[in-house]
Order: C-alpha cells, then sequence, then structure tokens
C-alpha cells in the first residue's frame, strides 16, 4: 500500500470514526428510538462523495437501485412530498438538531397533509451527513431506516436538503383529479 493510500485510509477511518451520525426512523404506526451509527465508507467512495454536486439527485438513483435490487417498485418525486421534506430539512437545519416532530408539534404526516398530499401509509427517514452515498449507505445499515427505504406500497418520494441535514419522505401514490404532481 503507498503512503498516499495509506492516509488517505487512515484519515477517512479517523474522520468516520470521530463524526458519530444521529438517525433517527420512525414510519406510520409506530415510533423508533434514537440511535447512533459510526458507518465506514471506503477511500475510493468517500472520493466520490466529495464530487456529489447534486445530492437529491443522486439519493433517489441510489435508492432506487437499492430498491430495485430487493425487487421493489421504484420511488418516482413528488413535489408535494418534495416540498414537505425540504421544509423539514431547512428546519433541521436551522434548530442543528435531528428530529422528527417540527418545531410547531407536526409530524411528517402532517407536513405532508399541508402540502396537499392526503394521508396514507407513510415513513420519514432523516440523516446528518456530508452527502447522498453517505446517507444511503447509513439507511441500508440501520433496519428502522432500511424497513422504509424498502417499504413495498412506497412508490413516491420527496427529498429535502439542507446543510448536511437530508428527509426522505415515502408515501404511497394518490391519485387526484387535479391532474400530475
Amino acid at each position: 500500500m503507498s503512503t498516499t493510500n495509506h492516509l488517505i485510509n487512515i484519515t477517512t477511518a479517523f474522520i468516520l470514526m470521530a463524526c458519530c451520525m444521529l438517525l433517527n426512523a420512525c414510519s406510520s404506526g409506530h415510533e423508533q428510538t434514537d440511535a447512533q451509527y459510526v458507518v465506514r465508507i471506503p477511500a475510493d467512495e468517500a472520493a466520490k462523495a466529495k464530487k456529489e454536486t447534486n445530492g437529491k439527485q443522486v439519493l433517489l438513483r441510489l435508492m432506487n437501485e437499492s430498491r430495485q435490487k430487493k425487487g421493489r417498485k421504484l420511488l418516482h418525486t413528488d413535489t408535494r412530498l418534495m416540498r414537505a421534506a425540504q421544509l423539514h430539512a431547512e428546519e433541521l437545519n436551522r434548530r442543528g438538531m435531528m428530529d422528527h416532530k417540527g418545531s410547531d408539534g407536526s409530524d411528517f404526516v402532517k407536513r405532508m397533509q399541508r402540502q396537499g398530499y392526503r394521508r396514507c401509509y407513510s415513513a420519514e427517514n432523516l440523516a446528518n451527513a456530508p452527502s447522498a452515498l453517505w446517507v444511503n449507505r447509513m439507511w441500508l445499515e440501520s433496519a428502522s431506516h432500511k424497513k422504509n427505504l424498502f417499504g413495498k406500497k412506497y412508490t413516491r418520494v420527496g427529498i429535502g436538503k439542507a446543510g448536511r441535514y437530508w428527509v426522505a419522505v415515502y408515501a404511497e401514490e394518490m391519485y387526484d383529479l387535479v391532474g400530475d404532481h
């Protein structure tokens, strides 16, 4: 192993070990307790993550690749869910903390409804991470997040990102008479 690769591996391991990322997940009907995770990402993947320019699109692609491998339907974005997720990500970033409950006491279902998405089978994943690659990796290594990511009923998603805060809101497809979203 070259000295450069060795230094990269040591640096990457140190950064990842020093940065425990708080993840939280809940879905309709149950709550999960807070948990901390350390995710180890190989140096080559860490280098890719640093070059990431459109995190939301990258996360959608990674989630759909993972879902395809499990035989699940692809997730499609919905503007109402995207808005609900983005607003919550911005709030998390302003508050500097991870919480499924909004400062007004709202949960993700209420935030979806405010954007015009009717109550349905749904879930929310949160992450505090520097890139979509890390978010996807963390969610795949967490049983509760993975359950949400691979939910059989979910075909719609909203993804929000503000600073290092990421929000994904998963939901069933809703049909309405107003038109496509």
